[in-house]
């Protein structure tokens, strides 16, 4: 947690460090303007994430927006303070591989061709020109001995399925 280190931030930084191990000071230089411009090229490569929905979201990107000219700018210069530190004052190199690796683990738990196609299911139907569209989005025909092969997530999905039976494992 970082704190600016002026007027009413010294009396928060000195009640929250005697209770918390995490708190950082924090002395910006320059204005709000020169201290978000040095972290603007982290924000247009990508480094800089905002969540899809949150109640404080529409005051944010108003703000942003706006700036500089408008009327608040406190959470901009938060957000150019914390980059920083980040960026600048902190131990870079594990935050770019902590980030690195969080993307992967999440690109890789979604990503369907990831997962194993281990369960396997006929077609109760003879034509082998059958396509099954799964909740994954992926279509999946018959291989050449008549077998569909799906995830278990895509399997769970279609269990239910008419004129499909699940063969056992």
């Amino acid at each position: 947690m970082l704190i600016e280190e002026a007027a009413s931030g010294l009396s928060l930084l000195q009640d929250l460090r005697s209770e918390l191990s995490s708190v950082r000071g924090y002395k910006p230089t320059g204005d709000k303007v020169m201290r978000m411009n040095a972290q603007t090229a982290h924000v247009e490569n990508g480094f800089v994430y905002l969540p899809r929905e949150a109640p404080w979201l529409p005051d944010l990107e108003h703000e942003l927006t706006m700036f500089p000219k408008g009327r608040y700018a406190d959470q901009i210069d938060s957000i150019s303070q914390a980059l920083e530190f980040i960026f600048n004052r902190s131990d870079m190199d594990a935050f770019v591989a902590f980030t690195r690796w969080d993307m992967e683990r999440r690109v890789v738990g979604d990503d369907v061709d990831a997962q194993p196609r281990n369960v396997r299911a006929i077609s109760n139907t003879p034509s082998m020109n059958i396509e099954i569209k799964t909740n994954s989005g992926r279509s999946v025909r018959p291989d050449a001995n008549g077998i569909l092969w799906f995830t278990k997530s895509e399997a769970a999905g279609l269990r239910l399925l008419p004129g499909i039976t699940f063969l056992p494992d």
